[in-house]
């Protein structure tokens, strides 16, 4: 289960969403595992918040009532696995949606996003993993991005990587093991596109 809030300047969004899975055992350490998520975004504007800057105050967009509505979406995936390497394929929201649509003019929608992954573990010792992942997202929409990561896990204990997105951005992160079923990190992840904050 996920609960999350979001707030960026005029807009309000909420997320309640349960996830899924299924996994069959396909022989020795092969596995594929089916997943399916389901819930609903409840998603609000309020205008007053940015009524002194609005650039055209007698554009009906603005005029209009604050709108408010609260969409259902869904998403599926599948995650073939082993204990060296995975691929995996996934549709997070497969309901289109519009947030605002005024006079056919569309402000702001749900895409159909299509997410394919596959990483490996190299054992460079028996102290040292290395694992390499890449990530490919396209939308019909929208430019395919490439996601790229390489990780080295030191004493099954220590995890030290670093991420790159294609002409958008890169970062780091590290985490620790505190106990086999839980893991403490930090990841800092640095835009270097018009999207940054100057």
């Amino acid at each position: 289960l996920s609960v999350v809030s979001d707030k960026i300047g005029p807009v309000e969004e909420n997320n309640f969403y349960g996830d899924f899975s299924y996994t069959l055992n396909l022989g020795g350490e092969h596995r594929l595992a089916f997943g399916l998520k389901a819930g609903l975004t409840m998603h609000k504007i309020d205008f007053n918040t940015i009524y002194p800057t609005l650039p055209d105050i007698n554009d009906g967009v603005f005029g209009a009532s604050n709108p408010s509505a609260t969409f259902l979406n869904v998403g599926t995936g599948m995650f073939y696995y082993t204990q060296k390497y995975y691929v995996a394929f996934s549709m997070p929201n497969m309901l289109k949606t519009k947030y605002l649509d005024f006079d056919g003019r569309k402000y702001g929608s749900e895409e159909l996003h299509y997410f394919l992954t596959g990483g490996y573990v190299f054992d460079i010792n028996e102290n040292v993993k290395f694992k390499p992942f890449a990530m490919i997202k396209s939308s019909l929409h929208s430019p395919t991005s490439l996601d790229l990561s390489t990780n080295f896990m030191l004493y099954d204990k220590l995890e030290l990587g670093a991420t790159y997105r294609l002409q958008d951005s890169f970062g780091a992160m590290i985490n620790y093991a505190i106990t086999p079923t839980l893991r403490v990190g930090y990841a800092y992840d640095h835009i270097v596109t018009d999207l940054k904050v100057t």
